[in-house]
């Protein structure tokens, strides 16, 4: 069984897009904001942000921010979710879908084209 005070480790992900200095200045402020208003956040302790990997949608990370038990956990990581979440929104940064870019050979796509009945409209991109 866990002991008192734990580590909650919340993984995220952000687009590509993204300005990822920003992204962890927010992720930070927003964890400290936490630790200071959620009864059930261990106070005075240290904040974690660090990014993991190139996943196929977003440019993963995962933040440690500690609860005073296990039950409070739970607590702190759904509100630390919720703000981080509002947070994006209004400062612009995307958390994607799932997202997959397919790309079909020139010769393929032509094929595809000259099958489409006449007058059939085609949509490129």
């Amino acid at each position: 069984k866990p002991g008192a005070p734990l580590n909650i480790v919340v993984p995220c992900g952000v687009a590509y897009e993204n300005d990822l200095v920003r992204v962890e200045e927010i992720s930070l402020e927003v964890m400290k904001e936490v630790i200071e208003e959620h009864p059930g956040a261990e106070t005075g302790s240290e904040l974690t942000f660090r990014y993991e990997a190139f996943g196929d949608s977003n440019i993963d990370f995962y933040m440690i921010i500690r609860a005073q038990d296990r039950i409070a956990g739970f607590a702190v990581r759904s509100e630390l979710i919720k703000r981080l979440h509002s947070r994006f929104g209004a400062e612009g940064i995307v958390i994607n879908y799932p997202v997959r870019k397919l790309q079909f050979p020139d010769v393929l796509v032509a094929q595809q084209i000259a099958q489409l009945p006449p007058g059939a409209e085609t949509e490129s991109k």
